[in-house]
């Protein structure tokens, strides 16, 4: 899957931005007003509206009237489809690409060289 089979592939610029993170972290714990997300966030409403408009656009919120308040709620899915690119990155060719942490590294050419002293 290429970024141009996601539902939105202006979407990796959308969560590009550190507050638009954070906005989508708050709204995975629980759906919350713009006035919320501003106290909790620190900044301005209209700065949270502004991010709030553009993840909307995204597909990545939905909003619902409640009394003068619009409530803001986490859209799940275009998130699957990052998740589901992202994880085709470590799959080359239907096997999954081997990948060794700098232990694991030191561990495996300790052992062939240790197996390559014993074989002589």
């Amino acid at each position: 899957m290429s970024p141009n089979h996601l539902a939105n592939p202006d979407i990796f610029s959308v969560i590009g931005d550190a507050r638009r993170r954070r906005i989508l972290e708050l709204l995975a714990a629980s759906d919350r007003s713009v006035g919320a997300l501003a106290t909790e966030l620190g900044i301005a409403q209209p700065s949270v509206t502004q991010h709030l408009t553009v993840l909307r656009d995204a597909g990545l919120v939905t909003s619902t009237k409640r009394g003068t308040s619009s409530i803001y709620t986490l859209e799940r899915r275009p998130l699957a489809d990052v998740t589901a690119w992202v994880s085709s990155l470590d799959n080359q060719g239907g096997r999954m690409a081997p990948r060794y942490s700098t232990v694991e590294k030191s561990v495996v050419e300790k052992s062939a060289a240790e197996n390559s002293v014993s074989e002589k």
